[in-house]
Order: C-alpha cells, then structure tokens, then sequence
C-alpha cells in the first residue's frame, strides 16, 4: 500500500511540473479563476495584465487594479458561470490588440469549478485586416471614381470621389484637393476638394524651382512632405493663409499621366502637424495614380471636342465660301450626287440644289436630249 501510495504521489508531482512547465512554457496569458472569483493560478504572460504577484493567489480578482481595459471582467465571469457559454471580447493593450475568451473551468468529474480566461495577442491579425479594409475601401473609391470618367461626369465628380476617398482614409481633420495645370505647365488651378474662398487664395499658384507645396511638387516631380507649415521657413510669406485656412501640414503630390506629361497635383492638409507615414504614401500614390487616369481621358475628350469643333467650323466656312461665291459654282462627289451650289448660279439657271440633286439631272434639265452627248463630251474633257 505504502508503494501504491508513493507511486501516485510520484504521478502527482510530475503531473504538478508538467503543468507548471507548460503554464511556463505557453505565450499564452492565461488566469484560472475559482466559483469566487478568486485566482486559482496564472501564467507567466498573465503577470504583467494584471500586475500580479505570488500573493495575489486566493485573492478576488475584482480587489486587485488591472492595466486591461477590461470593466467587464466580473460581469463576463459570472455570464460563463450562469450559462456556461464563453465569452470573447478584443480589447486594446498598449498599441497591442488581445482576444479575451473567458471558458467554463470543469473537472474531470465535469463540475465546474470557476471560469479560465485567455488572452491572445492578434495585433497581427488585426492590422492584416484592418489593411484589407482600408484597401477595400480605397479600390471602391477608386472605381467610383473611375467609373464616374467613363460616364462621362464632369472632371469635378470624378476627382470629388477620390477627395471623399481620401478624407475617410486619412480620418478626421484632413482635407485633399486636387489642382490641375495649365497648358504651359507654368500655374496651378483648383479643381475639387477646398472651399472657393481658399481656391481663390491659391489658383494660379507658380510652378518652379522657388515655389513651395504643390508648386515645387509639379516642378520636381516628387512628394514635398511639410509636417508643420509653422515650423518651415519656405513657409514664412505664406503661413498667414495657413493659418486663415487652420492646416499646419501640408503635403504635395504631382500628377503624371502615363507619358509622363505633367496634368495636376494632389494636396492634403491637416489640422495638425502630420508626417505622412509608409500608409499615407501609399494611399497618395493610389490618388494620384488614378487621378492621372480621369485628367488624361478628360483632356483627351477635351481635345478631341476642340477637334471636332475645328473641323466644323472649317466646314461651315467652306460652306459660306460656295454659298457665296461671285461666280456659278456648283459642287459634287465623285459619284455625281450635287453636294452644294452657290447662290451666283441659282441666280443665273433658277435652279436649286434640291432641283438638281445630281449632275446628271443638271445636264437633262440644260441640254435635254443632247445631255447625253454633253454628258460624254464631260467625261472626256
């Protein structure tokens, strides 16, 4: 008996060890917690949670002052004893993300005999889907904005949509507007995004080497980051309308189209000092590369109206031209078909255009039966 005995307390203290080895071992913060409340035991990663120390065990957890955010604690507790349904809750640590999941502890005789609380790190996982939402939410303004050009709204729509897209990525106190540039690359104008009085403040604004924000931007081709407009000497003539405008930061985008011909800017301004983070330049290429898109199909739909306006207005003049000719003239394809006469020769044979719809029909109305002969002796000549 005495051996029986003394080899079951052998399995019990390595059974002691090997949870505790384990317990030790596990990054996994874990809080057993009796019918009470009181701590049972913890892991190591539980310690700096809850601040606790060896004496801590047998104590209500509710007494001791956790470093969680946790307020509910005790009433999730009691909820997994009544119900003996988990509970899980994600809860901020110091920048980290944890999963609380709070379990029903049972015996090996199935008696519940307190509650175990877990907490798992998924600050990783949190930014992971944080940043696919964030980009969901970037590609769809990205193609409301695009699908907007192909529609064929006005430049201000298309663009207003990558504004919007902007301001709910960047969140509150933020504003972005784009500009776009004149035909001789020389000035900058307003086209969406701030109000007309702050508009009327900046259109116009000089491309060059001397100029600052969006006009140095367009001059260098790259990003010209000012965190705080106050602390910037390049700042000093203009800080009056930053501060009549309340932004302190100020960064600068330039817009290429795929040739590589400038076409605008992009600017974000913030209430506060701001330095643009991997993130924010991330999200500006994303602007300012579809942005390059809706400007270069605007101007080229631009240019193409500017065409096609040119080449009516030469028509009509050409028109005028027959109309008015001083002598009879009479115009016609190559298939016969009169496309004009001039109003010297319906003075002069009383015949119209609609009287003479071809050629042919001239010549039988001024020769009659010889408009045969003339008609051959035309094709000769």
């Amino acid at each position: 008996m005495n051996g029986e005995f003394k080899n079951r307390v052998d399995e019990l203290a390595r059974a002691n060890s090997d949870l505790h080895n384990l317990m030790g071992a596990t990054q996994i913060a874990t809080v057993f917690l009796g019918r009470e409340l009181q701590i049972m035991r913890y892991t190591p990663s539980a310690a700096p949670l809850f601040h606790f120390i060896p004496g801590d065990v047998g104590r209500p957890i509710a007494d001791l002052k956790q470093r969680l955010d946790y307020p509910e604690l005790t009433s999730d507790a009691e909820q997994v004893l009544r119900t003996l349904v988990p509970v899980e809750r994600e809860l901020r640590d110091d920048g980290r993300r944890l999963l609380a999941r709070m379990l029903p502890y049972r015996t090996l005789e199935d008696h519940i005999a307190g509650v175990v609380l877990t907490f798992v790190d998924i600050t990783v996982r949190a930014r992971a889907e944080q940043t696919v939402r964030e980009t969901a939410a970037w590609l769809r303004g990205q193609r409301e904005a695009l699908t907007a050009a192909v529609n064929g709204a006005p430049l201000e729509t298309s663009l207003g949509g990558l504004v919007r897209s902007a301001i709910e990525a960047l969140g509150p106190g933020t504003r972005a507007a784009f500009y776009l540039c004149d035909s001789k690359e020389s000035s900058l104008y307003h086209v969406d995004g701030i109000p007309a009085d702050h508009a009327a403040a900046v259109d116009g604004f000089e491309i060059s080497p001397a100029s600052l924000a969006c006009g140095l931007a367009a001059h260098t081709g790259e990003p010209v980051i000012t965190a705080d407009v106050q602390a910037d000497p390049r700042w000093e003539q203009w800080r009056p309308m930053a501060e009549r405008f309340d932004f302190r930061g100020c960064w600068s985008f330039p817009i290429r189209s795929a040739a590589g011909m400038l076409v605008g800017t992009l600017a974000i301004y913030s209430q506060r000092p701001r330095e643009a983070t991997e993130r924010d330049m991330a999200l500006a290429s994303l602007l300012t590369g579809t942005a390059a898109i809706i400007i270069s199909r605007q101007k080229e739909v631009d240019d193409r109206a500017r065409a096609e306006t040119a080449v009516r207005a030469s028509e009509e003049q050409f028109r005028r031209a027959i109309q008015e000719a001083p002598i009879p003239v009479i115009m016609q394809a190559e298939d016969g078909q009169v496309l004009q006469i001039s109003r010297t020769w319906t003075d002069l044979t009383g015949y119209t255009s609609k009287d003479i719809p071809s050629f042919d029909a001239w010549l039988n109305r001024a020769y009659g039966t010889c408009a045969t002969a003339c008609s051959s002796f035309s094709a000769v000549k």
